[in-house]
């Protein structure tokens, strides 16, 4: 068992400056990041993971005008996806959740999802963010301990 204390940590960004991120791109980001951390894609809290930045990158896009920024930070058994846009509206859950509304079930799918999710201004916008705890096994496979000489294993 991996201790927080001991457990590594990663952070990965995409910021695009001079337009917004494509969803595809951003999908991307956070697909080839979790894989370079050593979390397999068919792992159920990696697709978990790509489903609800799917559903933030979607919502800034649809309501932000898309994405200015995708982080995806680790610290041992928890990952956090925080995407940024430039509205500054604070993202509301729609409750309550009806099945047959045509739309309104994104925020739902990320509070099902994740263990916590939120929001905080910025100055240029927002940042919505949602927490998922990762199996532990990705906290020993993510980033091995280098040699001596500063090498991995």
């Amino acid at each position: 068992m991996i201790s927080l204390r001991s457990a590594p940590t990663g952070r990965a960004r995409l910021h695009r400056y001079d337009a917004p991120l494509g969803t595809g791109h951003g999908l991307r980001h956070v697909r080839d990041t979790l894989a370079r951390w050593g979390l397999d894609g068919d792992c159920e809290q990696a697709s978990d993971a790509v489903l609800v930045a799917g559903e933030l990158l979607a919502n800034a896009r649809q309501h932000g005008g898309g994405a200015r920024e995708v982080e995806l930070s680790w610290h041992g058994t928890r990952l956090r996806i925080a995407v940024s846009d430039s509205n500054r509206q604070t993202p509301r859950l729609v409750w309550p959740h009806l099945p047959a509304r045509p739309s309104g079930h994104g925020l739902y799918l990320v509070e099902c999802l994740a263990g916590r999710w939120g929001a905080f201004p910025q100055r240029e916008g927002k940042t919505v963010w949602a927490e998922l705890r990762m199996p532990t096994r990705f906290g020993l496979t993510a980033f091995p301990r280098p040699h001596v000489d500063g090498s991995p294993r």
